[in-house]
């Protein structure tokens, strides 16, 4: 067991990979954290904006240029006024922010027990808020059909049956 552990932290077996293969690596994660529907920002311990993807830049509207190295509480805070950046804990809430919009998930990055920096989700409440209406108005047409319905769920036998009053238009 001795052996093996060494063998494989022996940086001889280490392999390394080459130029193409990292260049590759990278053009593939920043194609994937640009085509989130999401806002993606990482915050460093001071609270200095250090990276933003696409949707983050239209929901804070500028340009990753300029929010780069811009101080996050600058830009946007909880709605109560206080920075996002607060927390203290590894927990995941979402925060309603001073931008009217926007909704906020902030989570505590950790590197040898510190803080190193935050990342920060960002979501647009109005696609939220619709995506919930459009739910609750399906919620509202199914409750409708079943009142409606000719059919009963009978869970004994896990099937549905017609009711008498249809039974006369079945076609037999």
């Amino acid at each position: 067991s001795r052996c093996r552990m060494r063998k494989v932290a022996d940086p001889a077996n280490i392999s390394v990979a080459s130029p193409e293969e990292l260049v590759h690596t990278y053009l593939t994660q920043n194609e994937v954290l640009n085509n989130l529907d999401e806002g993606v920002v990482f915050v460093d311990a001071p609270g200095k904006i250090q990276l933003v993807n696409r949707a983050a830049e239209g929901m804070l509207g500028q340009r990753s240029e300029l929010l780069e190295g811009a101080v996050l509480d600058s830009l946007i805070q909880e709605e109560s006024g206080e920075s996002l950046l607060r927390e203290k804990e590894e927990k995941k809430k979402n925060i309603s922010t001073s931008r009217p919009n926007i909704l906020s998930c902030c989570i505590p990055l950790r590197k040898n027990e510190r803080r190193s920096g935050s990342l920060l989700i960002l979501s647009d409440r109005t696609e939220a808020m619709r995506t919930a209406e459009q739910l609750n108005g399906t919620r509202h047409i199914v409750s409708a059909l079943r009142a409606n319905s000719c059919f009963r769920w009978d869970g004994k036998k896990r099937r549905w049956l017609i009711l008498e009053a249809f039974q006369r238009f079945r076609p037999r």
